[in-house]
C-alpha cells in the first residue's frame, strides 16, 4: 500500500477505497491520481468555505467590512481590523442598549483593543485606561496617586496618597474598583486646583448632544 495523499480530501477519498484497491496500489499511481483530485476539491471547498465567512463580519475578509457598516449604517472608528469587526459585529445591539454607561465601556474596549473602565466625573463621561490598577494587581504592588500643586505661599508641595484596593478574588471586580478610586481621587485634586490642572489629552473629544460645555 502507498503513503496517503498529502491533501485532505485527496486522503480521505484514498481511506475511502476498499482495502483491496489500496493494497494493490504497489506503484502509488492511484494515490498520485487521487492527489491532483484531491488538490482540486481542497481548493474548491476553501472557496466554498470563504463564501460562507464572507457573509458574517466576524469572518469575512477585511476589504468587505467597509461594505458591511455601509450596508448597517455604522461609522467605524477603530483603525484596526479586529476593532472594525466589532464594531459592525455589534451595531444593533450596541444601539439597543442606548448609549448606557456598560455598553460605552464595552465600545471602548471594542475599538480600541485595550481594558477600560468607565467613570462619571465632572458630570461628563470619560474613558479612564485601567492599565496601572492591573499592574498592581499582578505584582501585588501598591498603588499611589500624586499630585504637586502650587500653593498661596508661592511654593510647591507633593502629596502622595494611597489608592484604597479590594481583595475579593474577583480579578475585574477589584481592578475596576482601583480605576474607579483613583479617578475619584484626580476628581478631588482638580476641583481643588482647577486652575492648576491641565489634560495631556482631549479627554472629551467626543461628546454626545446635549452634554455640558467645557467650563
Amino acid at each position: 500500500m502507498s503513503a496517503l495523499p498529502a491533501s485532505p480530501i485527496g486522503g480521505q477519498l484514498y481511506q475511502l477505497l476498499p482495502e483491496v484497491y489500496r493494497e494493490r496500489d504497489k506503484s502509488g499511481d492511484l494515490a498520485r491520481y487521487l492527489q491532483g483530485a484531491g488538490e482540486l476539491l481542497d481548493g474548491l471547498h476553501a472557496t466554498l468555505a470563504q463564501r460562507l465567512d464572507d457573509h458574517f463580519p466576524e469572518t469575512c475578509q477585511d476589504w468587505l467590512i467597509p461594505y458591511f457598516a455601509e450596508l448597517l449604517d455604522v461609522a467605524m472608528r477603530s483603525p484596526e481590523p479586529a476593532g472594525q469587526r466589532a464594531e459592525v459585529a455589534n451595531a444593533i445591539a450596541w444601539r439597543q442598549r442606548k448609549g448606557t454607561a456598560s455598553v460605552t465601556e464595552t465600545i471602548a474596549e471594542a475599538v480600541g483593543l485595550m481594558e477600560a473602565e468607565l467613570q462619571e466625573g465632572w458630570r461628563r463621561v470619560a474613558r479612564t485606561p485601567r492599565g496601572a490598577a492591573v499592574l498592581a494587581m499582578r505584582l501585588d504592588a501598591a498603588c499611589v496617586f500624586a499630585a504637586f500643586p502650587l500653593e498661596a505661599d508661592g511654593k510647591y508641595r507633593l502629596y502622595i496618597e494611597p489608592v484604597p484596593r479590594l481583595d475579593t478574588g474577583d480579578k475585574d471586580r477589584d481592578v475596576n474598583a482601583m480605576v474607579a478610586a483613583y479617578t475619584q481621587q484626580l476628581e478631588r485634586w482638580v476641583r481643588l486646583y482647577p486652575d492648576q490642572y491641565l489634560w495631556q489629552h482631549r479627554r472629551w473629544r467626543r461628546r454626545p448632544d446635549g452634554t455640558l460645555e467645557d467650563q
